[in-house]
């Protein structure tokens, strides 16, 4: 019998997906000369962005316990991931290892080593916690000579990237949504796994990946058409 939908989960993508397409909003804004670059990445703007990521991040770890074939789905967004970066290249706004690539990749290591004692240990995500700022500041001021670690956080002088979410120290996010996934796992029953909640608020969250690919073609669009007038 197929277990019913943890809608909650929907919920949380659905909030990850809002802050994302407003971050996006005011980057094209700024694109178009509405706003400045400064305005956007500032706090504020890297606190947004950070955020929406983070909680998908988690949420695929959450996620990568019910799944039944992570390796599959993680190679298969593997190449949505790939094809995104010959489209951003031609469009000379590459993204070469952005969210869906860290995603991708969080699949298929998790499919690889399967489940393990330490994600589901009370100690991990402070572990994780404890970890993830350091890791973020030398991976964030650190410099080497070859164009190959990018995806592990480590860049080279010449390496650009739109959207840029490597796995140190962000695979701490998703092992800690392993955690919370198998929190979750062992208590299904629990009244909050079994809400229900208005379909307005869990269907982005059901579309996830859809909107995802879509929404910036949509929001450049809009703000093309504000800047004719």
């Amino acid at each position: 019998m197929k277990q019913d939908r943890i809608e909650i989960l929907d919920l949380w993508r659905t909030i990850a997906i809002v802050l994302m397409i407003v971050f996006h909003f005011l980057y094209d804004l700024a694109m178009f000369d509405f706003l400045t670059y400064a305005q956007v990445r500032g706090f504020w703007g890297d606190l947004l962005s950070g955020t929406s990521a983070g909680l998908f991040m988690m949420a695929s770890g959450v996620s990568a316990h019910f799944s039944r074939n992570n390796l599959k789905r993680g190679f298969r967004l593997f190449i949505i991931a790939m094809a995104l970066t010959v489209v951003t290249t031609i469009a000379q706004m590459p993204i070469k290892f952005g969210v869906l690539h860290f995603l991708s990749i969080c699949m298929i290591l998790y499919g690889l080593v399967g489940e393990r004692k330490f994600f589901s240990k009370p100690v991990t995500p402070i572990i994780c916690a404890v970890l993830f700022l350091p890791l973020k500041y030398i991976t964030d001021n650190t410099r080497v000579g070859t164009g190959i670690l990018f995806p592990f956080g480590f860049r080279n002088a010449e390496f650009y990237s739109s959207d840029y979410y490597p796995l140190l120290p962000w695979i701490l996010l998703f092992i800690i949504g392993l955690y919370i996934g198998s929190v979750i796992k062992q208590s299904r029953e629990k009244p909050i796994f079994k809400k229900h909640f208005p379909a307005a608020l869990t269907f982005p969250g059901r579309h996830s990946l859809v909107i995802y690919i879509a929404h910036q073609p949509v929001l450049l669009g809009i703000v093309y058409l504000l800047s004719k007038f």
